[in-house]
This record gives C-alpha cells, sequence and structure tokens, in this order.
C-alpha cells in the first residue's frame, strides 16, 4: 500500500506548492507531480490490474512482434473462456498501443495510458478553479486511481468525459467535440458524455441565473432525475432496448437480469450523503452546481446498484462519479471558517482513506494491491 499512498501524498503535495510559488516556476512542480502517478503505472508488474494481463501486455506483444499495423489487428489470443482480438477494441486505444510500443516500448505505453487519464482529470479541475487542485486530485487518487490501472480504456474515456463537461459549461464547442470523439475512441461508453450534458442543460438551462427560486427548480429537476433513475433499474429490458437503438447492441448482456439491493454500495457513500446534508445550506446557496452535482451523485449510487445484476454494467457509474472530483472539494469550501473548512478537510480525507483502504485494499477491487514492480 505504501508505494500508492507514497505517491498519492508526493503528487499533491507538489500541487498544493506549485499554487504557491511564482507562475514561472509551476510547471515543473505540476508535470512532476502528474508524472510520479504515471511512472507507478509504468513500471507495475503485469498481475497489477485484471486487464492489464487480459488485453493491455497482449496487445503491447501483438505490437512488438508484428512487422505491420494490419498484422498487429489481426492478432489474437486465448483468454480464460474466448478468444480476443486486437481489432476487437476500440481504434483510439490500439493505435495509441502500437506507435509507443514501436517507439518506445511497455513502460512508456502504460505510462502514456495513464497520462491520458490524469492530465484530462487535472485539466478539468484547474479549468473550474474554484478549489485548490491539490484535494481535487487527492479525490481522485483515492476513489479512482488504482482503477485505473484495471480498466484502461474505460478510465481514458471517462477523464475525457469530464473534461467534455467543463468545455460544454464553458461553451467551447470544440474542445467539447474533440473530448467526445476521444473519450469514444478509447471506450465507445463515451458516449455517456452526451447523456450528461444533455442532463446539466436540462437542471441548469440558464447558468447565469442562480437565485432562490431559480434553486428550487432545479432541486425539482433532480427529484424527476431521482425517480426516472429508480424506474429505470426496474424496468432494465427498456434500457436494453434502447442500448439496440442507438447502436450499442453489444452491451445488452450486461443488463440481463433483474437487479436486488447492493447495500454495500450504498453505505460506503453514506459518509458523503452525512457531509451534504451537514453543509446544505451553504453548499446549496453557495455552490451554483451543487444540483447537477447532486443528480450525478445520484445517478452514481443507482448505478452501482447493476453490480447486482452484471459486475461489468456497474462501472458505468465512474462517469457519474467523475465529478466528485470538483463535487466533494466544493462540500468542504463552502463554508468561509477557517476552522469549519479544516475540520470537513479532514472529515473528507478521513473517509477517502479509510475508502481506499477497505475498497482496494482489504475487498481486493481491480487487484491492485499489493503494488508489485516490473
Amino acid at each position: 500500500m505504501l508505494p500508492y499512498l507514497g505517491v498519492f501524498f508526493a503528487s499533491s503535495s507538489l500541487i498544493a506548492l506549485s499554487e504557491k510559488i511564482k507562475k514561472n516556476q509551476r510547471l515543473f512542480f505540476v508535470i512532476l507531480a502528474l508524472a510520479l502517478p504515471c511512472i507507478l503505472a509504468g513500471l507495475r508488474a503485469n498481475h497489477i490490474g485484471t486487464d492489464t494481463e487480459v488485453y493491455l501486455m497482449p496487445t503491447i506483444n501483438a505490437a512488438t512482434s508484428s512487422h505491420s499495423f494490419s498484422e498487429y489487428l489481426d492478432t489474437s489470443w486465448y483468454r480464460i473462456w474466448r478468444f480476443l482480438s486486437v481489432k476487437d477494441f476500440e481504434r483510439g486505444f490500439t493505435l495509441v498501443v502500437y506507435i509507443t510500443t514501436k517507439l518506445l516500448g511497455a513502460f512508456w505505453t502504460k505510462f502514456i495510458l495513464e497520462m491520458l487519464i490524469i492530465a484530462p482529470t487535472f485539466l478539468a479541475i484547474k479549468k473550474y478553479g474554484k478549489y485548490p487542485a491539490w484535494l481535487g486530485m487527492m479525490v481522485f487518487y483515492l476513489t479512482i486511481y488504482n482503477s485505473t490501472l484495471n480498466m484502461m480504456r474505460q478510465s481514458v474515456a471517462v477523464a475525457f468525459t469530464l473534461l467534455g463537461i467543463l468545455y460544454f459549461i464553458e461553451r467551447n464547442k470544440k474542445g467539447f467535440v474533440t473530448c467526445l470523439l476521444v473519450g469514444c475512441s478509447f471506450h465507445i461508453s463515451g458516449v455517456v458524455l452526451l447523456l450528461i450534458t444533455a442532463m446539466f442543460y436540462f437542471i441548469k438551462p440558464n447558468q447565469q441565473l442562480d437565485t432562490l427560486f431559480s434553486r428550487r427548480v432545479e432541486l425539482q429537476k433532480v427529484a424527476l432525475i431521482l425517480v426516472l433513475g429508480i424506474a429505470s433499474l426496474f424496468s432494465l429490458g427498456v434500457v436494453s432496448s434502447i442500448l439496440k437503438i442507438i447502436g450499442l447492441g453489444s452491451y445488452v448482456n450486461y443488463f440481463g437480469g433483474t437487479f436486488h439491493f447492493v447495500q454495500n454500495q450504498f453505505l460506503s457513500r453514506f459518509p458523503i450523503m452525512l457531509l451534504m446534508l451537514i453543509s446544505w445550506y451553504k453548499w446549496n446557496e453557495g455552490e451554483s452546481n451543487a444540483r447537477f452535482f447532486i443528480a450525478m451523485f445520484i445517478l452514481e449510487i443507482l448505478c452501482l446498484q447493476l453490480t447486482s445484476v452484471n459486475i461489468y454494467s456497474g462501472r458505468i457509474a465512474y462517469f457519474f462519479s467523475s465529478v466528485n472530483v470538483l463535487a466533494y472539494p466544493s462540500l468542504c469550501y463552502c463554508r468561509p471558517q477557517k476552522g469549519r473548512r479544516f475540520f470537513m478537510i479532514s472529515a473528507l480525507l478521513g473517509y477517502l482513506l479509510f475508502y481506499w483502504w477497505f475498497y482496494y485494499g482489504v475487498q481486493g477491487i481491480d487487484a491492485t494491491i499489493p503494488y508489485v514492480m516490473i
């Protein structure tokens, strides 16, 4: 566990330091801070992260041994119960693996894949700009980082989804479309960005308007999203039909069955619910996107219930939880008093450390602990 915690602390500390020094000196510290978790990812053994052995290393080996890109795409291997082929994966992923492996080698392939997750996440946090970036990155490290060592393709899509949300808020169409295309080129589930931004526009059609009445209207819309989300859990057959219509029929098997309430997924988020209740008045009043954050939090919890149907279908929750790097710090900084703010940050970090230890360490989710180098 110590390699992870050491890198998390060092990276966050360097980011915090970069925010307190002269602008012309910041770039070095930021690059170093973002490189540390990427180096950790690059040096990991092949069994760290289940999908590292399932598809990353086979595609790296295929790139190493192939004499042409077409030969590389046609390479296949047998894994557990089926044959997999390089061409089965999205072209953005296969292209990055091919180029980086040919030019630089396996270490740099794993390093660059992780950087494609870390960099967009950090850029999104800086774009939001309301709260210290070190805290947002610490939220990322303690909730998502270990999963990125496993589900690499989808993690890139999630990172660019988060950045795409920020571009949407800024009304930067080129940035938004670029994030959508890059995300989908690594994992087709990146189309969730369209759903999230549509929901954002539904909740907050006028970003400049933030009055007591508008906040109440937004909360009513969040309540509607909650009702529709719960209804969807009881209508998975309808969800499957929609997936077929929009060209995502390959994911229908992930929703084949009935769900049952997963108590642990709810309880693991209960401390955050408590922080939201404690800070509700100030948070709802001071954070213009609080209602959107609540909607995303609700959808995260509802999607996690899908793990009772298929463990892989619950992964869609990562797209909604991506905004936690913005939402969690906002809970801590909604109070102006330094003493209360310090208490909220301490409580948040305490919860995140326990969550990370229990989720990744005790339960062994994503098979990343203990850390082993190549």
